[in-house]
């Protein structure tokens, strides 16, 4: 998130313009189970298209702070490995005042964080390229291209997913079963990256589940998946 410039005390917390964007989602909004490990404070990214004031098709992605030991919330395992500019800003303090949830996102950015790790797309006419294979991938790509640039030795700050199209369909498992909403559903995983696994599945109610958590934090998450109740559908 960037707090470029002065920010007045008293704007919004943009988190709260993202939850009633969700809402436009027609389909149940999915993220993790919930599990010690993370906590969600409700970081959605959401992404829409529409015509004529009708929403054509929309992606919602969660992504969650990662507590390696939660039951000791100051052992030091429970920080991000961050280099010293980015240490350097979020110790900052300006001459002004900052509203409050500035300052709490900046506490989080001492922690890991499970990046945009699950992803509910959905599309009102479905595109022929809108299947589990490929939007794992495009998903896969997206999280590697802004997430892994250092490991991956690409320039720069984010990154389009075109600038690691190393991965592909062809390395999509089939018949793999995924967990959601309590059950298994027929899913795909993806499981030939160095830094990330993938998982994808056709939803009961439409549209589609992708994940993309990264390959390092496994032993501490346990990849099964429920509808999210803050961000059920307005209707």
């Amino acid at each position: 998130m960037d707090f470029a410039g002065l920010t007045p005390v008293d704007e919004p917390d943009p988190r709260l313009e993202r939850a009633e964007q969700a809402r436009a989602m027609p389909i149940p909004v999915y993220g993790l189970v919930p599990q010690s490990a993370i906590e969600d404070w409700d970081a959605l990214s959401v992404e829409t298209a529409s015509t004529g004031g009708f929403v054509d098709e929309i992606s919602v992605a969660v992504s969650y702070t990662l507590w390696r030991h939660p039951e000791s919330p100051d052992d030091p395992r429970n920080l991000a490995d961050l280099d010293e500019p980015t240490l350097a800003a979020i110790e900052s303090e300006p001459p002004w005042p900052r509203p409050e949830w500035i300052l709490e996102h900046l506490d989080r950015m001492r922690r890991p964080m499970l990046w945009e790790c699950v992803r509910t797309s959905w599309q009102r006419e479905r595109r022929p390229w809108f299947e589990v294979d490929e939007v794992l991938v495009a998903h896969a790509a997206y999280v590697l291209a802004n997430r892994f640039r250092q490991q991956l030795g690409l320039a720069g700050g984010a990154g389009h997913p075109a600038a690691y199209p190393l991965i592909s369909t062809r390395a999509v498992e089939h018949d793999v079963e995924v967990e959601i909403d309590g059950g298994v559903l027929p899913g795909v995983r993806l499981d030939t990256d160095p830094f990330v696994v993938g998982y994808g599945a056709e939803l009961p109610g439409g549209g589609l589940l992708t994940a993309v958590l990264p390959r390092d934090e496994l032993d501490y998450l346990r990849p099964a998946f429920a509808r999210r109740p803050h961000t059920a559908p307005a209707n």
